[in-house]
């Protein structure tokens, strides 16, 4: 009975942290799922056929590819029932949130436009569960990185090629997007996943190459929010691979990290030397003022909000924008738009499984276990920290699809050591552990 219950464990901190083995078909689904996320064919899509392009009421030509996104999702979970039950439980945390999308169309501003935005919602949590379940840990810094990359190769090529319309005034990037903070916002995800992939022991060479094309088009970007999110993610990642180096000080590591890291932070955007040395503003270019406006216009309907995706296309989101006078379509800020669409309802389904990922995806990073990995915890630490001036929170986005899948990743790492004791799990011995290798499960 021992044998099984190690055998299990071993198994659960292999297989979900390093050790899956996506195959062939697996890569390919990943990475066009992957880059359709992304949302780098926004722009080529805009040039050919238009920006209002639609293919049906309310549905832009942009948002065609998600079905892409659907069929690589399907493709991930085919031919395995018992691994789409296991998914769907391990998931449990982002139902509520996406069954009050869902339900907000019964009160939304536009309900037909918050329908189709809670059905791209859902095809993309799916996505994220599937990678969960075809990709390790390890293996999901490792796609987000390759993908990553080309875009940055790509981007560079753009603005080589395309240099009046792919770098601006300023000499700022837009690469393969429309906008510099929307490239910015990618490769600062590029460098979070190349960061993790050097900490969990993945080639080195090819990790440090994702790092630094990443890096220097980040850079290119001039996407201040976006740098800070990824010295951010990389500064949570070296704070818990110290935490594990030297185990005896972790808490006092760990504090004392987060401490000085929000120190520096507030330092910098919170006093005029830091906003002259990052040469803003201090309205953060209109944030606060856009932050003030759309906080007025959301607050009446505190909670419950206009409706999934109905704020901005919405009367509210009018007039919202004719005091703020710009050219946007969200608040830039994650916590923001969600309070908008989903009131204070929608902030507390959101925020508390983020809360939830992050306390787990620390506890999971400092398990004693040879095969426990970082990435989760650098993925929520970007998350938290991207969304302090972007939104990117129940999006159907790449940034949504990722942290499904490392909850996932979490809920069934804590249900598995929490079973690992357990008399059925020991039963089950090597022959019922193998069989579940065999399987992917």
């Amino acid at each position: 009975m021992e044998q099984g219950k190690t055998f299990a464990a071993q198994h659960t901190d292999d297989h979900r942290c390093a050790a899956s083995h996506p195959r062939v078909r697996d890569w390919l689904a990943g990475i066009a799922g992957t880059l359709v996320l992304t949302d780098a064919f926004d722009a080529p899509l805009a040039a050919l056929f238009g920006r209002d392009a639609t293919v049906l009421p309310d549905v832009p030509l942009a948002r065609l590819p998600l079905l892409v996104v659907c069929a690589a999702a399907v493709l991930l979970l085919a031919g395995d029932r018992r691994a789409v039950r296991a998914s769907v439980r391990s998931a449990w945390p982002v139902w509520p949130a996406i069954a009050l999308a869902f339900a907000s169309t019964a009160w939304s501003d536009q309900p037909r436009k918050t329908l189709l935005w809670a059905l791209a919602l859902l095809g993309t949590t799916a996505f994220g569960m599937a990678l969960e379940h075809r990709f390790s840990a390890r293996a999901q810094a490792t796609l987000v990185a390759g993908v990553i990359s080309a875009i940055a190769v790509a981007s560079v090529v753009a603005a080589l090629l395309f240099t009046a319309n792919r770098i601006g005034p300023g000499g700022h990037w837009s690469g393969l997007y429309e906008q510099k903070n929307l490239l910015g916002r990618v490769m600062a995800l590029g460098v979070a996943a190349s960061g993790a992939m050097l900490a969990s022991g993945l080639p080195r060479r090819t990790a440090l190459a994702a790092l630094l094309i990443c890096g220097v088009v980040l850079g290119a970007s001039q996407s201040v929010a976006s740098i800070l999110a990824a010295v951010i993610a990389l500064t949570a990642t070296v704070l818990l691979v110290a935490a594990r180096t030297y185990r005896s000080t972790a808490p006092v590591i760990l504090v004392t990290g987060a401490v000085t890291t929000i120190t520096a932070v507030l330092a910098l955007i919170g006093t005029k030397p830091g906003l002259h040395l990052m040469a803003r503003s201090e309205t953060f270019s209109e944030r606060t003022r856009i932050w003030q406006v759309v906080a007025a216009v959301a607050g009446e309907d505190p909670w419950f909000g206009h409706g999934y995706g109905a704020f901005w296309t919405g009367p509210a989101g009018a007039r919202a924008l004719a005091v703020i006078q710009l050219p946007i379509n969200h608040a830039h800020n994650g916590a923001l738009d969600l309070y908008a669409e989903l009131g204070l309802v929608g902030l507390v389904v959101v925020i508390v499984p983020v809360a939830m990922g992050a306390l787990g995806a620390i506890q999971h990073a400092m398990r004693p276990e040879r095969n426990a990995c970082v990435w989760p915890a650098t993925y929520v630490g970007f998350l938290i920290a991207s969304n302090a001036a972007e939104s990117g929170l129940l999006r159907h986005k790449l940034y949504w699809a990722l942290f499904v899948a490392v909850l996932c990743h979490l809920v069934r790492q804590r249900s598995a050591h929490a079973g690992v004791g357990s008399p059925r799990l020991a039963a089950m011995g090597d022959a019922d552990a193998a069989r579940r290798i065999a399987g992917g499960d």
